[in-house]
Parts: structure tokens; C-alpha cells; sequence
């Protein structure tokens, strides 16, 4: 039975952008399992995952994966744009186990390019949300992947998106001091550029901020001389 997924999909929801109250959906689902249970037993009822599917997104996810048999999502056309998916998956949770997935697959990807390219220096980078910052336990996890790789942390940088947050949340920055204090090289993707910011920049483990094509077509502004000066 746990190997066995069920979905509960409405015909008018494919596609749509109309998605089933929670209600609805928890209704259908619960009386799947009841169904299940009725056939076989409660046992089994429980050990089979039940999933509602239609229109799912990262506005409704949290609370549709809430419901006491709603056990995930069958994720139509928003899995085809990552920003959109990337919200179900910290919504549900699934952020952490994949970020942890993320990363060993790059160290393997890492490793299979240095041994044929050896003379070659790389940097691979992988983003950080700030549901995975939150994560207690997430500087100690991806250290022990680290370590489990034999990985120089020096080749890996973590990318923080919302650098806002850095100073507002002790976990985060645990997190990030954690990761840095390893050898992992801490960048600031996404970031705006204000004097605040670039004061807290200086005070932070941070390796590379990147720049975005907005920045460089203002690159002649006065403001943005002042700021390179402050830098």
C-alpha cells in the first residue's frame, strides 16, 4: 500500500486556474479513504497516499497539504515554471528534502567534470530559500553531505535570495555563519542596492554579490557610483 498513490483530480480544475475549496477537496479525499478502508482495512487506508491535483499553486498549497487526508499535490503546469513550483515545495515542505537532493546530485555532477577536466577550476552554485534557512538543521545537513563527498567546500557557493532577512532571523544567520565558518562561499543573488543594505553587506560572510542587468544599464547613475564608493 505505500507504494500506491491516489489522485483526486476535478475535471473542471485541469488547467483552469479554478481550484476546489478546501473543503471539497478534503471531502473527496476523505471519502476515498473511507472507500479504501471499507474494501481492505484501516491500515491500508492510511498507508496509501492520497493527493489532490488542479490547479494547484503556491497561493493554495499550504492550505489544501493541510487537510487530514490530503497527503500532497499532482502538480500540473505550474512544475514547468520553477519560481511557481519552488513555492508548492516550501509550502508542502518538500523544500528541504530536495534542497539536500539538489545538492548531492551537483557534487556528483561536480566531481564527474573535475576528474575528466581536473586542471579546471570550478565553482558550482545552488540557491538557498529562506523556508530551507529556517531549517535548524540545515547548515548541519549539507555540511555532512559535504563531508560524505570528501568536497572541497571552497567549490561550492550557496546563493541567499532574499538577503533582507539575514539580520531580522537568528536561524537564518546561524545557518549562513554555520555554512561560511565550514569553508562554503556565501553569495547574495537577487540583491537591491540601498545604503542600508550595503552596510549590512559589510558586516556579513558574504564572498560575491550579483549583480543583476538592471544594475549595469544604471551603471553611469550618480547613485550607483555612490554605492560602488560605499562598496
Amino acid at each position: 500500500a505505500k507504494t500506491v498513490v491516489i489522485a483526486y483530480e476535478p475535471i473542471w480544475a485541469i488547467g483552469t486556474g479554478v481550484t476546489a475549496t478546501t473543503e471539497q477537496a478534503e471531502e473527496v479525499c476523505a471519502g476515498i479513504r473511507a472507500c479504501i478502508a471499507e474494501i481492505y482495512d484501516e491500515a491500508t487506508a492510511e498507508a496509501i497516499r492520497i493527493q489532490y491535483g488542479g490547479s494547484v499553486n503556491g497561493a493554495n498549497a499550504a492550505e489544501l497539504f493541510a487537510q487530514a487526508d490530503i497527503d500532497g499535490g499532482l502538480v500540473g503546469g505550474a512544475s514547468l515554471v520553477p519560481e511557481k513550483f519552488i513555492k508548492i515545495m516550501e509550502q508542502s515542505g518538500d523544500i528541504r528534502w530536495v534542497g539536500e537532493w539538489g545538492i548531492e546530485n551537483m557534487i556528483r555532477c561536480q566531481q564527474d567534470l573535475l576528474e575528466k577536466h581536473p586542471e579546471m577550476p570550478m565553482v558550482f552554485s545552488l540557491n538557498l530559500s529562506t523556508k530551507q534557512l529556517v531549517n535548524v538543521e540545515l547548515a548541519n545537513n549539507l555540511i555532512d553531505i559535504a563531508r560524505r563527498y570528501n568536497v572541497d567546500p571552497k567549490t561550492i557557493m550557496f546563493e541567499i535570495n532574499d538577503f533582507i532577512v539575514y539580520e531580522k532571523i537568528g536561524t537564518i544567520k546561524t545557518n549562513v555563519l554555520k555554512l561560511k565558518d565550514f569553508g562554503f562561499k556565501i553569495a547574495v543573488d537577487g540583491f537591491v542596492l540601498d545604503g542600508y543594505s550595503v552596510q549590512t553587506i559589510q558586516r556579513s560572510p558574504i564572498d560575491v554579490i550579483k549583480l543583476g542587468r538592471s544594475f549595469l544599464t544604471n551603471i553611469d547613475s550618480n547613485y550607483t557610483k555612490e554605492i560602488f564608493c560605499i562598496i
